[in-house]
């Protein structure tokens, strides 16, 4: 029988009815995608927005499995898809370091005026555009008038608003068509080695500084106590509570980069009954911004550093991590 579709998306990639349990074939999976779990099969990856529950049962070579929702694929980094787990494994309210530091043994920091955005330009300080929705919401980070082609800061002072935008009768819009396209095309931040945004730490290549990170923190005394937001992510085992500590972790920037950006977020949160991501909520990342502060991803649409303790500190911890689903 024909599979029942709802049409194409922006791809050209067949979005299939809901509740349907679409198989995806490993080689073929794409962002969004749900990666479901058995304890005795293993992995199977269905297709967006298809899913029918958080567990579902699949029929294999005659019989029935069920399988538990393990998270969902927000990029591919070296061959391998990057994965946010699922919605109860998010933990609000974590301060990164209770103690007023982070750990003494990390001692390298990316500090601000390293944010290299898409437009060529440094950010003069720690804001750099991470959702381009999230940024167009908020009244302080719209920009200010003016006609500057390309802004040399991330979120105003340079950087047009909408109405500004607009009303310009310098060919801008020739360049970018929608204010939307503008503010993306400039102000993305650019996942550069050496920025926060991919970030090298003691040899780890960008996408294994957060596992280095949060595993070095989690073979400490006292950890969990020390290192809140970090332990959380240390200690998740996944679904099915049979991974082992360390197999998650809390992201780094860059991985926050790709599971924020606009494109790659609205495919995650096609699955918004079962796995979704909020764009408004602050979350940490385990790159240091100096000793006694750290980078997040800031719920207004941008990057930034806070303090590791005190008022306003208790942000969302959401592990991730990296699966090879070919071998």
């Amino acid at each position: 029988m024909a599979l029942s579709v709802t049409g194409t998306d922006d791809n050209g990639r067949i979005t299939p009815r809901a509740n349907t349990n679409i198989i995806i074939p490993p080689e073929n999976a794409g962002i969004g995608d749900l990666i479901f779990k058995n304890a005795t099969v293993g992995f199977k990856v269905i297709g967006r927005g298809t899913a029918s529950g958080a567990s579902i049962t699949l029929k294999i070579s005659g019989t029935d499995y069920t399988f538990t929702l393990w998270g969902s694929i927000f990029g591919f980094v070296a061959g391998m898809a990057m994965v946010v787990a699922p919605n109860g494994a998010e933990a609000g309210s974590l301060k990164w370091a209770p103690g007023g530091s982070v750990p003494s043994w990390l001692n390298k920091y990316y500090g601000a005026g390293t944010t290299l955005m898409r437009n060529g330009n440094k950010t003069p300080d720690y804001y750099a555009q991470m959702n381009t929705s999230k940024q167009m919401e908020s009244d302080s980070y719209r920009g200010t008038a003016g006609t500057s082609l390309h802004p040399t800061q991330a979120y105003n002072g340079g950087v047009m608003t909408e109405s500004s935008y607009n009303s310009n009768t310098n060919n801008v819009k020739r360049f970018y068509g929608s204010w939307r396209e503008y503010l993306r095309q400039t102000l993305r931040v650019n996942g550069a080695p050496g920025t926060c945004f991919g970030a090298v730490f003691d040899g780890c290549k960008v996408h294994e500084y957060g596992r280095y990170i949060t595993n070095r923190i989690g073979s400490e005394s006292n950890y969990a106590t020390n290192y809140p937001a970090v332990a959380h992510c240390y200690d998740y085992q996944g679904a099915l509570g049979s991974d082992p500590k360390g197999t998650w972790w809390l992201p780094s920037m860059f991985e926050l980069g790709e599971l924020m950006i606009d494109e790659h977020l609205n495919k995650v949160n096609e699955n918004s009954a079962i796995l979704s991501v909020s764009a408004g909520l602050d979350r940490w990342s385990c790159v240091p911004f100096s000793s006694t502060l750290a980078w997040l991803y800031y719920g207004l649409g941008m990057s930034r550093s806070y303090g590791v303790t005190g008022a306003g500190s208790d942000l969302v911890a959401r592990p991730v991590t990296l699966l090879k689903l070919v071998n």
